[in-house]
């Protein structure tokens, strides 16, 4: 296939519906892919049972197209990209969940960055296990580390603690 082809195919490639989505886009920008990712991670959390051990950390995807939430990070070998937040299992590096972070259109729910990905994304399959978290200082508090001991979470973190 010739590279004119391919890029009039990704053009024509959508998995939105458009007469919704300037609606959605304003809350949102994940949203033209939203459905299909979110389609993805569902396969990938009910299709693996994940040890008592997980690691949750960044991942900087390059990627230099036009995004609202493409980051720039200079320490990073590729400088541009997409940053993920992932949780994999660590004895097996399986990716159990994942979210793009996306800067200022992420909506925390009140709670701190670290907290919110953390407690609300990546926790529910493993809540009561007893398990453990490892990751670094962006997610982690002494206060954040408390509430995971409690119910209904019931974990244990191993991570760098700011003072």
């Amino acid at each position: 296939m010739s590279k004119e082809r391919c890029d009039f195919l990704l053009q024509c490639l959508h998995f939105d519906d458009k007469t919704f989505r300037l609606q959605r886009q304003k809350d949102d920008p994940f949203t033209p892919i939203r459905d299909i990712w979110e389609l993805f991670m569902v396969q990938c959390r009910q299709n693996y049972v994940p040890g008592t051990n997980v690691t949750i950390d960044e991942q900087l995807l390059a990627f230099r197209g036009r995004c609202k939430f493409r980051m720039y990070i200079p320490n990073k070998p590729a400088k541009y990209g997409v940053k993920l937040e992932i949780m994999c299992d660590s004895g097996t590096r399986y990716m159990l969940d994942c979210m793009p972070y996306l800067g200022k259109g992420t909506y925390t729910s009140g709670l701190s960055l670290g907290e919110y990905f953390v407690k609300e994304l990546y926790t529910r399959s493993i809540h009561g296990t007893n398990g453990n978290i490892t990751m670094d200082n962006w997610f982690t508090s002494v206060p954040f580390a408390k509430q995971l001991l409690r119910q209904p979470y019931k974990l244990t973190i191993v991570g760098t603690l700011q003072t």
